[in-house]
């Protein structure tokens, strides 16, 4: 490790490939698809390992994801994000001349625009209608609008309806793992009850796919679900474990730093800043402070708050019982690890502290 230049983003593959065998097996057990969300990693080498694992078919946030990942060889490819820009759509159109791709609506007008432009095509694209349970980002939030939505897929040229989809996104502000699993069997619920009037009005869904990393033990359990949808677990972070959905041992992302400063007791500077690390906190919990939990010679330093970044900077407080010698190495677990595989180009891919491979961004 000595032997690369810092700040560097770390993947340890041993941890890594652990995580995705266990969410592959977890899956197959409980009866669920399993189509994990890429763009923690925007890696086709990391895709291609969960596709080995038991994946279905992989989901991804933009075009541009989905553009990367098909070149790379992925056929069946849902965009989880609602498209209505037209230099999107024509992307999209031209993509599904060669792969099975479905996309996330919401609206009559991005209906309208999806089948605008596929009906130009010879080829048609599946449509998943968003529901809103409890995130309130994007999506509807009843099943009369899910089913007037369904029924003008269905009568749209070039739109094939697939079923509902949901990111019960508001899990990563609980409290409690207790909160957790209540906001994923309310999801579940919630997912259910549109499912059911789908059905009664002619339009059942083939697919009811929910499930973030933090809920996906919920809610694969839940009757009605189809398919899970969890990206972070394959690096996890700090944000997983205040959650309650990780351990340390399964954090296999993490940003090695040199101690650069020690300008007074108290206070020392990591060569890396926003540029490595991001700006996220950690959501659920005052009791979770900085930017990151900080490892020195494999020892947790629980008390070493990375206070402050700027931009290749982390301004880390000591209490006066540790040390954090300039010179020395420290490994740091983000806060949110997707943010900070995007923000790289490469990321190491590391067996026993030894670099034994190089992880490309490719979107």
């Amino acid at each position: 490790m000595r032997t690369l230049m810092t700040p560097i983003v770390t993947v340890d593959l041993d941890v890594l490939e652990n995580n995705i065998k266990e969410m592959g097996q977890f899956a197959a057990a409980n009866g669920v698809a399993l189509r994990p969300h890429i763009k923690t990693h925007k890696s086709s080498k990391i895709a291609k390992m969960q596709l080995a694992h038991g994946a279905t078919g992989i989901t991804v946030a933009t075009v541009r994801e989905a553009e990367a990942m098909a070149a790379a060889g992925f056929d069946d490819i849902l965009i989880a994000y609602t498209i209505v820009d037209e230099n999107k759509l024509d992307m999209l159109a031209r993509l599904s001349e060669n792969v099975r791709l479905a996309v996330a609506a919401d609206s009559v007008y991005g209906i309208k625009k999806l089948s605008e432009v596929l009906n130009k095509t010879d080829h048609d694209i599946e449509v998943m209608i968003e529901i809103d349970t409890g995130q309130h980002r994007c999506g509807i939030s009843t099943g009369a609008d899910a089913v007037r939505l369904a029924r003008m897929i269905d009568e749209s040229p070039g739109l094939i309806f697939r079923g509902i989809m949901t990111h019960e996104g508001h899990a990563y502000g609980a409290k409690s793992p207790a909160e957790v699993e209540q906001i994923g069997r309310q999801a579940a619920a919630t997912m259910r009850d549109i499912a059911a009037q789908l059905t009664e009005a002619g339009f059942p869904p083939a697919v009811v796919s929910m499930g973030s990393t933090p809920t996906h033990q919920i809610v694969a359990k839940e009757a009605g679900v189809t398919e899970i949808r969890p990206g972070n677990y394959v690096f996890r972070d700090r944000t997983q474990m205040a959650l309650g959905s990780a351990r340390l041992d399964q954090c296999a992302l993490r940003v090695i730093a040199h101690v650069i400063s020690n300008p007074e007791p108290g206070r020392v500077v990591l060569d890396c800043g926003s540029k490595t690390l991001a700006n996220d906190l950690v959501r659920n919990g005052q009791d979770v402070k900085g930017y990151g939990l900080i490892i020195h010679k494999g020892k947790v330093l629980e008390s070493a708050v990375i206070e402050r970044l700027s931009e290749e900077h982390g301004v880390v407080t000591l209490p006066p019982d540790v040390e954090l010698p300039i010179g020395d190495l420290v490994e740091v677990i983000p806060n949110h690890a997707c943010v900070v595989a995007n923000l790289a180009e490469m990321m190491a891919g590391v067996r026993n502290d030894r670099l034994v491979d190089w992880l490309p961004i490719e979107a």
